[in-house]
């Protein structure tokens, strides 16, 4: 089915994500976005940190840390992949994806003008 209807070997690719890109790769979705490697790459990637979760109902719950069953009534599964919501958030609460050659910064660049930007902060005691 994907072969007859996109042209993609699922057999090509080790996941959902891998047939995803190959997808996206083939719409054009990453048109004038700037591929990066080495430390570019690795600096942007420690920015990727945490997710989304949810409890059942979608409701907040309560658990004691002194309840001996505590860890027996919480469930921590990844039942349905999260990158689907992740990717409408981005394109419609965050704008899309940035585009072009990333810059290194300096003083003289006015943050409140460009797209995005990834910087370090160190926190403070």
């Amino acid at each position: 089915m994907m072969l007859e209807g996109f042209d993609i070997d699922v057999h090509s690719h080790v996941s959902v994500a891998s047939i995803a890109d190959r997808y996206y790769q083939d719409e054009g979705v990453y048109r004038g976005v700037c591929e990066l490697r080495g430390l570019p790459r690795d600096f942007i990637a420690q920015a990727n940190v945490g997710g989304r979760v949810m409890m059942q109902g979608n409701k907040k719950h309560r658990f004691l840390s002194n309840s001996e069953n505590m860890y027996a009534r919480i469930a921590d599964l990844d039942a349905v992949s999260l990158y689907p919501s992740a990717q409408v958030r981005l394109m419609n609460e965050l704008g899309g994806i940035l585009m072009g050659k990333p810059k290194v910064w300096s003083k003289d660049i006015d943050l409140s003008m460009v797209d995005g930007y990834f910087i370090k902060i160190q926190q403070l005691p």
